[in-house]
């Protein structure tokens, strides 16, 4: 097995101590599955970012997992998890809220347990297997109270999560409300902090952006979000006219 260089295991840190383990058994098994049945899926959401060494704070974390179709949400259910692992579906099928279908489960190991959503929006699983990278597995063993963990899963890039939150329907809404406690918007501004500066993320976020939309959406939604970052108790969120002058060249 050839592991990535690029990633490393800084993100564990952010994990809960007494939940670690347990969450770098539910990614291995997620693994072994990919591995085993070639299961068209990508982790996108919170997860992936922190994966990605984007957010650095402690939360619980949920795993999202995008797939191809319905039908592979439903094939990838019906597989069988490793012993250790209960896995509780809390739907028993795909429910469908009109942007996308989602089935969550929840995934335990003896009494601590994980949230696995499986999801399914029209598009984007391809929208995010596609990324500036020439490869988007994340390939590591790690080594947790000597016990190993090999992870190998193909994870959303930072840029593809920065437009899809920029689309989601619900930023809309939480943009009109002024709800600074959304995770959604908490993400969107980390990273426009941690990419504003590279000249590759706008010129990705222009072409890409057209995958999906005309590109209007995206350029508006954040040109509305900056200009609300203080209502959202975003204050600290440096953000200057060459921002402005980007986003307005989407």
């Amino acid at each position: 097995m050839s592991f990535s260089p690029e990633f490393s295991e800084e993100w564990l840190q952010y994990v809960t101590p007494n939940r670690r383990r347990e969450l770098l058994q539910v990614l291995a098994e997620i693994s072994r599955l990919y591995q085993t049945y070639q299961s068209p899926f990508v982790l996108v959401g919170a997860c992936s970012l922190l994966i990605r060494g984007c957010l650095k704070y402690k939360a619980w974390w949920d795993v999202d997992l995008l797939f191809e179709s319905p039908d592979e949400i439903t094939r990838f259910h019906k597989l069988s998890g490793a012993p250790e692992l209960q896995i509780v579906p809390v739907d028993f099928h795909p429910i469908d809220y009109g942007y996308l279908q989602s089935m969550q489960t929840m995934w335990g190991v003896k009494n601590v347990w994980y949230r696995v959503d499986y999801i399914y929006r029209d598009e984007y699983y391809h929208f995010h297997s596609v990324s500036p990278e020439k490869d988007n597995m994340y390939r590591i063993r790690l080594n947790l109270n000597s016990q190993k963990y090999d992870l190998w899963l193909p994870v959303a890039h930072p840029w593809n999560i920065f437009i899809d939150k920029l689309l989601s329907p619900r930023l809309k809404f939480e943009l009109g409300v002024r709800d600074g406690y959304s995770i959604d918007i908490r993400h969107i501004f980390i990273l426009f902090s941690l990419y504003r500066h590279d000249p590759g993320f706008w010129e990705y976020i222009s072409r890409k952006s057209t995958e999906l939309t005309n590109g209007t959406n995206v350029k508006e939604n954040l040109r509305n979000l900056l200009l609300a970052k203080d209502e959202l108790g975003y204050q600290s969120v440096i953000v200057e006219e060459k921002d402005f002058q980007m986003i307005d060249s989407l």
